[in-house]
């Protein structure tokens, strides 16, 4: 992308290198015939020993998933990528191999399966450090391009809500800025 002007170029490049922190995750996603684990698995996660160390979440602890069960390998870091080049089949392998066996044969019930690879692609400091105030991550020059508001779950905490938060951040900042100006003129 090209920012015409060098002092917005320059600013909108110091708000890019301010925020480029990739990190790498995998989620392995496994959809079951019925949450065969029963109350085995307390709340909506647990620790796994699994590839290097990594969060299982019972989906169907958070979310409405029916009759089936739903479990997701949440990889993290230097291990997501060094599992990355594995494919689809061996990393449900191993997901299905890692559950401990008092939770049952999960084989058996194993329906599919899913994996997302997100290499570099995710914030691994997001809000960026140290941690700038609102109106300074969403308005990367402000003084000669007040009209130009960022949008990203990367400026809070790189999930879904980070960008509705961002979304609202920066919808206050127009609708501010347009009452600004509506009591200018008056």
């Amino acid at each position: 992308m090209r920012w015409d002007g060098e002092q917005l170029r320059k600013s909108m490049v110091k708000h890019v290198a301010y925020f480029d922190r990739p990190a790498h995750y995998l989620r392995v996603s496994i959809l079951f015939d019925e949450p065969f684990w029963g109350e085995k698995i307390p709340g909506a996660w647990f620790m796994s020993e699994a590839f290097g160390g990594c969060c299982v979440y019972n989906e169907g602890a958070r979310h409405d998933v029916g009759k089936h069960g739903v479990l997701n390998w949440l990889i993290a870091g230097s291990d997501a990528l060094a599992y990355a080049n594995l494919s689809d089949e061996e990393l449900i392998d191993a997901a299905l191999k890692s559950l401990p066996a008092s939770l049952g044969d999960a084989r058996a019930h194993f329906l599919e399966g899913k994996i997302h690879r997100w290499l570099s692609s995710v914030n691994a400091l997001p809000g960026g450090l140290p941690v700038r105030d609102v109106m300074t991550n969403h308005r990367p020059e402000p003084k000669e391009h007040p009209g130009i508001v960022v949008v990203g779950d990367y400026l809070f905490d790189s999930t879904l809500n980070g960008l509705l938060d961002s979304s609202d951040a920066a919808t206050d900042i127009v609708v501010t800025e347009m009452m600004r100006l509506r009591r200018a003129r008056a």
